[in-house]
């Protein structure tokens, strides 16, 4: 969701679902404890239980965005929506949009909602987690590395950016 917020310079402020998570997936690749980010199981209240949704800010060129242009009321909104864990109006929707304006989480009966936000330096706050672009590249390529020779061939996604990520991996490990 795309929304362009003229009063600060032209930037753009896009908020969108990266992830929804069931609690019993299973994956050969991807399902061992040690294959989650370092991170992102501490950001997730009920990680292992619930049914989890991931709202997600990446603001990967701009260093000087400020934190009411964060996660903006009409965004968590459409993400609520979009996720489809509730009925639009519903108490349950109204409860999780009040809770997610002002924390970086919520959780109740079998659903969690998290709002991350992904840039190039630390940012902090009470409204959203953070991770680094930086933390992100490194974990995608570890995890290249470690599955590269066993399940190589499974090694293809649509994204041209992840098949690029392969593709650096592979030709750092022939030099090695």
């Amino acid at each position: 969701m795309l929304d362009r917020n003229r009063q600060e310079e032209n930037k753009t402020y896009e908020t969108d679902i990266i992830a929804i998570r069931f609690p019993y997936v299973y994956e050969e690749i991807g399902g061992r404890e040690d294959d989650w980010h370092k991170d992102l199981k501490n950001m997730i209240p009920k990680f292992e239980e619930n049914i989890i949704g991931v709202i997600c800010e990446v603001k990967s060129g701009e260093c000087g965005y400020l934190d009411r242009d964060l996660f903006m009321e009409s965004k968590v909104r459409r993400c609520l929506q979009r996720l489809g864990f509730f009925r639009n109006g519903s108490d349950e929707f109204k409860k999780f949009y009040d809770k997610l304006l002002n924390n970086s989480s919520y959780y109740y009966k079998n659903y969690t909602i998290v709002k991350i936000l992904i840039s190039q330096s630390r940012h902090t706050g009470e409204k959203f987690e953070n991770i680094l672009l930086s933390d992100i590249d490194s974990f995608i390529t570890k995890r290249i590395k470690k599955y590269s020779e066993k399940y190589s061939d499974r090694n293809f996604f649509n994204s041209n950016l992840i098949q690029y990520k392969i593709w650096e991996s592979k030709k750092i490990n022939e030099k090695s």
